[in-house]
């Protein structure tokens, strides 16, 4: 049905040296340190892939991250994770009944990060990042930790940092909500951008253009910013579009200049643009928000049926039809040439779950096989969730 991608990844005791091959045992498997065994990859396009799980263990090396002290390992460590992470691809977890898919491909990730954070700014009321007479409701934190402890340490350290931060904030100015992004210096540590929308008016004044908090020397000594690391305190001028404008700067550093490679001119370690591959690796969020913003995010599977899956339906009544004699086959084939025509044109922009995107790219690339399957197991089963990965599993 589909056709396999073979190769099989090797690593060291240290996690850093690479060694591709491929056997008649392990064919068409490679190991993801990050799952602790190896993934079966089926290739099905040019940009998606299904990885199905195998629980069979590897012995084979691991990268521990807790390992990683300096940039230098930890850029060695990422130019070889890279090979693995840099295109987008998707989990397929298989149960007895079902398969999930679960997505990891860290071009899709960068892409949602992006929007999602968009989606809240549009959504949140203007008053809370306009600045009026010489008081602001919103602070925008840059919560940075020492560069003198090793890398790990560092990643498990801002997590607690930025708690500590939003806690203080919580605790004596109320806060109505908070988001934030992870920003990776060119050594690899990290640091977050925050904004911080408060339920109190705090105080500000201008200085060298830029509006400063009065409360700010009294922040850094109860927050121990010697010690923790620094903080920076600042109102953005320009209402949403000026927050919009100061954070995607950042967005844009970090997700889209990784074609620069990860050093610069000078020939220096560079990893600002590994942000997604260091979150990961360190399992900390390159976005994080307040829970009642969640509420702004759109389901990723609608409540009610979407169009495609209602038209996927439809082509599985038909396909499940028995024509008796060549004029019945011939208005079949045409209904379902009509049916492929309608999907193609009207549900591409439609807000849809990654199966159903899946879908509209195998309609794209021609693979009219695995929708027809899909398109079957949801007519046969429309009561219930019915899974891509388990139909795919199902008949490979």
């Amino acid at each position: 049905m589909v056709s396999v991608d073979s190769r099989v990844v090797s690593i060291d005791s240290n996690g850093i040296e690479v060694n591709k091959g491929s056997d008649d045992s392990d064919n068409g498997f490679f190991y993801d340190y990050n799952e602790g065994h190896r993934v079966f990859s089926v290739e099905v396009s040019g940009d998606f892939s299904e990885l199905i799980e195998d629980t069979t263990p590897v012995k084979r090396g691991v990268i521990d991250p807790m390992t990683i002290n300096t940039s230098e390992e930890l850029y060695y460590t990422l130019t070889f994770l890279e090979t693995l992470w840099s295109k987008p691809y998707v989990v397929v977890k298989v149960f007895e009944d079902r398969g999930v898919f679960l997505n990891r491909g860290l071009e899709f990730r960068a892409w949602w990060v992006r929007k999602r954070f968009d989606i809240i700014m549009n959504k949140i009321p203007k008053s809370w990042v306009r600045v009026k007479g010489k008081k602001s409701k919103h602070v925008v934190v840059t919560v940075t930790i020492p560069h003198n402890i090793p890398i790990h340490k560092a990643y498990s350290m801002i997590s607690k940092r930025v708690r500590e931060v939003i806690q203080f904030f919580r605790r004596n100015y109320g806060l109505k909500g908070y988001i934030g992004v992870m920003e990776v210096h060119e050594d690899g540590y990290p640091h977050y951008h925050l904004i911080l929308f408060t339920k109190r008016k705090l105080l500000v004044f201008e200085h060298k253009g830029v509006w400063r908090f009065v409360d700010k020397r009294k922040w850094d000594q109860v927050l121990r910013v010697n010690e923790s690391g620094f903080i920076d305190c600042l109102a953005v001028k320009g209402g949403v579009r000026g927050v919009k404008g100061y954070f995607s700067k950042y967005l844009k550093k970090a997700y889209s200049e990784k074609d620069q490679g990860a050093e610069n001119q000078n020939n220096n370690i560079n990893l600002k643009p590994y942000v997604l591959y260091v979150s990961r690796l360190f399992r900390v969020r390159p976005l994080i928000y307040s829970r009642n913003f969640s509420k702004l995010i759109p389901r990723t599977r609608p409540k009610k049926l979407s169009m495609l899956r209602q038209q996927l339906i439809e082509l599985g009544k038909i396909l499940s039809l028995r024509p008796g004699n060549l004029v019945q086959i011939a208005i079949q084939q045409t209904e379902i040439r009509t049916r492929l025509d309608y999907i193609s044109r009207n549900c591409s922009d439609e807000f849809v779950d990654f199966d159903e995107q899946v879908v509209l790219e195998f309609i794209k690339r021609g693979r009219f096989d695995a929708v027809f399957h899909y398109a079957r197991y949801l007519y046969a089963n429309s009561s219930r969730a019915v899974s891509l990965g388990w139909v795919l599993v199902s008949v490979s």
